[in-house]
């Protein structure tokens, strides 16, 4: 069972910060982990307890904060899916096509994987590309500017 004290992870999950920290990679996923979380405190009367263990509930909110930050859990799957899930439902809420949802969705995995290293160079153009690029590359900076773009239309 995923603990208060993971492996991987800068916090702890009994006390995440409120803004998604550094190494997270999916900060829609990292909000509806931290909802879940504040439904079941450490003295939840929702879930059977369990002595010694978070309740259920809880310990689903830590693997979904744990898998926003890309640490993975046994339930990844399902906070993987419920995330997919809910921006489909914000795009059509907002009356954009789940076209732009996808496009998204893919500048999300863009901002994840398009870091500097510590020389300034990003990685994933060189592990894509086999060369180092300047960060933030261009594909970082498209991605950037599609999250600003679709933060305007209300869905990210």
């Amino acid at each position: 069972m995923i603990t208060a004290s993971s492996p991987g992870l800068s916090f702890n999950l009994d006390a995440p910060p409120v803004e998604a920290p550094p190494e997270c990679v999916d900060v829609i996923m990292w909000a509806l982990a931290r909802e879940y979380l504040e439904r079941h405190p450490p003295e939840c009367e929702r879930c059977e307890p369990v002595a010694g263990e978070p309740c259920a509930g809880r310990a689903l909110a830590y693997a979904g904060l744990a898998t926003a930050c890309d640490v993975e859990k046994a339930d990844s799957a399902y906070w993987r899916h419920l995330t997919e899930l809910r921006r489909r439902e914000n795009a059509l809420a907002s009356g954009l096509s789940t076209d732009l949802a996808g496009t998204v969705a893919r500048a999300d995995r863009i901002v994840a994987t398009h870091v500097a290293d510590t020389a300034g160079r990003c990685t994933a153009c060189f592990a894509e590309l086999g060369f180092w690029t300047p960060y933030p590359c261009s594909t970082r900076r498209w991605a950037d500017r599609t999250h600003v773009i679709a933060s305007y239309e209300g869905t990210s």
